[in-house]
């Protein structure tokens, strides 16, 4: 499958803690996020829009 063995994940992550890739990604994660929410403003008020917004929150929330 072309993928990491199961065995060498836990050091991979560990280096990509240190490396500070998780910090990274949860910025980029927030700077788009709050882009996402800009343009929603504009949005009328309804169902689908708060489950836009949920959306982000949540992929926001994710720590995996």
């Amino acid at each position: 499958d072309g993928g990491l063995p199961p065995a060498d994940v836990p050091e991979a992550r560990d280096r990509m803690e240190r490396l500070g890739v998780f910090d990274d990604a949860r910025d980029a994660v927030r700077r788009y996020s709050d882009r996402a929410r800009e343009h929603l403003r504009v949005l009328p008020d309804g169902r689908a829009t708060e489950a836009l917004f949920w959306l982000i929150d949540q992929m926001e929330a994710r720590r995996h």
